[in-house]
């Protein structure tokens, strides 16, 4: 070997290093809770989060959906406007004064015309609603949008 060359020796990790956060974040699936009266629209929402890599947890009423969103962590909820018990806007002005950043990863579904009443509360509330029927790419575009804010 001449006088100029030298030996170096790296050792290279197997695992890159990153920041573990950043990995637990990424690695971590998002919630979804979806809260609807009706079985058949709880196992398609469900379906549809679950096809788009989602934890779901259902509420069959706002009452359990608000016991359910104050026990556990959630990235979104997804509500039905009209339920027996306790209609969506309620569960979303109840989450608004104990669970304020969650109240605002809310998404409503409804089969209502919007009445008067209805409207004003989307505008002042600023929460996505989507129309039933709704298709699934509508249903994964909104969550994606609302799980990004």
């Amino acid at each position: 070997m001449s006088e100029r060359a030298q030996l170096f020796k790296a050792a290279v990790p197997k695992t890159p290093l990153v920041n573990s956060q950043i990995t637990e974040n990424s690695r971590r699936k998002k919630r979804a809770l979806v809260v609807d009266d009706d079985p058949m629209v709880r196992s398609l929402l469900c379906a549809i989060f679950k096809r788009a890599g989602y934890e779901t947890e259902i509420a069959k009423d706002g009452i359990s959906a608000l016991e359910k969103a104050t026990q556990s962590h959630f990235d979104l909820i997804l509500s039905d406007l009209r339920m027996p018990g306790m209609w969506g806007n309620e569960l979303y002005q109840k989450l608004k004064e104990i669970r304020p950043n969650l109240a605002e990863r809310m998404i409503f579904a409804t089969s209502e015309s919007l009445s008067e009443e209805l409207a004003q509360f989307f505008k002042s509330s600023g929460r996505p609603y989507l129309r039933k029927p709704f298709s699934n790419d509508e249903v994964r575009r909104l969550a994606a949008e609302v799980c990004a804010s």
